[in-house]
C-alpha cells in the first residue's frame, strides 16, 4: 500500500558488476565480486506515495491495527533500475508499468552516477548521459519516475553512487554548477604514494576521509528528499575503492591527528569510521527533511569471511565497509547485500547464497536486510529458490539486479505467476 508523502518536487546508484562465475554474466552498479567481476556502473530505487497533501508519518497502513494486510503480508520486492535503462519519459512509464505488472512494490532508480544529476539540482550538473554535462535536457527523469511509480503503487528510492566522482579518459568539461572533480581536486582519492587515482581505468573515487565530501554527499541526499516525493535514498559504492586507498592530504592529516589522540587506532579502523560517518551524515540529513524517508545501502556480499573460503573479497577488510556498525549506531534503515550467486550444496559451500544471506541477517542488529538477487538467470527456478530461501531466512525481502535482465529474459510474467503471485506491501 502506498505511503502518502507531503513533499512535491520544485523543479542514477548501487553498483555495476561484471560477474563471470559459473558461466553467469551480470552487469550491475550495485556490487562487485573478486571472484571474476569488474566494476562498471550503478542502480536505482523507488517508493510509493498516495495523496501528496497527507502526512506520511500518520498514513502508514501499519498504524491501523484493524487494517488487513494482503496475502503476501509485508515484503520488499524491489528492482534496481540503472541510469542506462532509460532515456525518455516513455522509457520510465514502461519501466514502472512492467515492475508493477511483475508484482514488485519498490523501484531503486539511479539518479547519480559520477557526481552528476538525473534531476534538477543546484549542487551538481545535469548528467552528460542526458545530453551535455550541465545542460537542462528539457525533462526531469526523477520527477517522471516518482510520478509514474506512485501512479503504479510502487515505492521509489533514489539511488546514488556515493563516492565515484568521474569515469572516462578525460576530465569533466566546465559546467554550471561546476563538477566537483574540477572544483575540488583535493577530494580525489590518492594511493599510498600520494598520487591521485588516474582517469581511464574505471571510476575515480572521492576520498571518504574528507569531511567536506561527506558533507556534500549528505547535502545531495537532503536536496533530493526535500524537493522530490521519493520514499527513500539508496546508497551504492558506499565504501573505499580498495586496499591502498585513500592517502590524500586531508586524510593523512586527519588520521595523524586521530592517531596522536589514540595511539592504538589502526588505519583500517579509521577508514571504516569515515565510511560510517558518511552514512550517519546522510541519515541525519535525510531524516531532517522527512522522518519517514528510508535510508538503504547496497553492501558487499561478504562482510567478513567467517567460513574461511578461498579467494573471496570482504567488504569489511578490502573496502572498509562496516554495515553492522551502522546498524548498531541506528544510522541505516535497510541494507541490501549484493549476493549475485546461486544456492550451493551442501550449505556453506564457497559462495553459497544461503550462508551469505544468513550471515547478513544475523549480524544486523534487527535492521532490515533485503537480499540482492542476480536477475540474469536463464533458469528462473534459481531465482525462485533464492526468493523462497529469503522468505525463510528472516530477511525482509529482496531486490533484483536488474530491470534490464528481467527484460532480457522476458521474466516479468514469471515473477507475477510465481514468487510474486500474492500481493505484498513494502515493509
Amino acid at each position: 500500500m502506498p505511503i502518502p508523502l507531503t513533499h512535491v518536487p520544485t523543479g542514477h546508484c548501487a553498483a555495476a558488476l561484471l560477474l563471470l562465475v559459473s558461466g553467469c554474466r551480470t552487469v550491475c552498479d550495485c556490487g562487485d565480486t573478486d571472484d571474476a567481476p569488474l566494476e562498471a556502473a550503478a542502480t536505482d530505487g523507488v517508493e510509493a506515495a498516495g495523496d501528496p497533501t497527507a502526512d506520511p508519518d500518520d498514513a502508514d497502513a501499519s498504524a491501523d491495527p484493524g487494517l488487513e494486510l494482503p496475502p503476501g503480508g509485508r515484503e520488499a520486492r524491489g528492482v534496481w533500475v540503472t541510469r542506462w535503462d532509460y532515456s525518455s519519459p516513455g522509457d520510465i512509464a514502461s519501466i514502472m508499468s512492467s515492475a508493477a505488472s511483475g508484482g514488485f512494490n519498490q523501484v531503486y532508480f539511479q539518479v547519480r552516477g559520477t557526481a552528476d544529476a538525473f534531476y534538477a539540482s543546484s549542487l551538481e550538473p545535469w548528467s552528460a548521459d542526458l545530453g551535455a554535462l550541465g545542460e537542462d535536457p528539457g525533462w526531469d527523469p526523477l520527477l517522471e519516475a516518482a510520478q509514474e511509480a506512485h501512479a503504479q503503487g510502487l515505492e521509489i528510492h533514489a539511488w546514488l553512487n556515493t563516492f565515484p566522482l568521474w569515469s572516462g579518459s578525460s576530465p569533466p568539461p566546465s559546467s554550471t554548477p561546476e563538477h566537483i572533480y574540477n572544483a575540488h581536486p583535493d577530494w580525489i582519492c590518492a594511493d599510498s604514494s600520494g598520487t591521485p587515482m588516474p582517469l581511464g581505468d574505471g571510476y575515480v573515487f572521492g576520498s571518504p576521509g574528507n569531511p567536506d565530501l561527506q558533507d556534500h554527499v549528505a547535502a545531495v541526499a537532503a536536496d533530493i528528499t526535500r524537493n522530490y516525493p521519493v520514499d527513500g535514498i539508496h546508497l551504492d559504492y558506499i565504501r573505499y575503492p580498495g586496499i591502498g586507498y585513500c592517502y590524500d592530504a586531508v586524510s593523512e592529516s586527519r588520521f595523524a591527528a586521530a592517531l596522536a589522540a589514540d595511539p592504538s587506532l589502526s588505519r583500517d579502523d579509521w577508514q571504516r569510521d569515515q565510511v560510517s560517518a558518511t552514512v550517519q551524515k546522510v541519515f541525519e540529513a535525510v531524516k531532517a527533511q522527512r522522518a519517514g524517508a528510508v535510508l538503504s545501502a547496497a553492501v558487499w556480499f561478504i562482510c567478513r569471511n567467517v567460513w574461511d573460503w578461498s579467494s573471496v573479497s570482504q567488504g569489511y577488510v578490502e573496502y572498509y565497509q562496516d554495515p553492522r556498525a551502522w546498524a548498531a549506531a541506528g544510522t541505516i534503515d535497510a541494507v541490501i547485500p549484493m549476493i549475485y550467486f546461486d544456492i550451493e550444496e551442501p550449505y556453506g559451500t564457497r559462495l553459497d547464497f544461503r550462508a551469505m544471506l544468513d550471515d547478513h541477517v544475523s549480524g544486523m542488529w534487527g535492521v532490515a536486510v533485503y537480499a540482492g538477487i542476480n536477475g540474469d538467470e536463464t533458469d528462473f527456478g534459481n531465482i525462485t529458490a533464492e526468493i523462497e530461501y529469503t522468505r525463510s531466512s528472516g530477511a525482509a525481502g529482496y531486490v533484483i539486479f536488474a530491470y534490464s535482465t528481467i527484460v532480457d529474459h522476458d521474466a516479468f510474467d514469471d515473477f507475477s505467476a510465481g514468487p510474486n503471485a500474492e500481493e505484498a506491501w513494502p515493509p
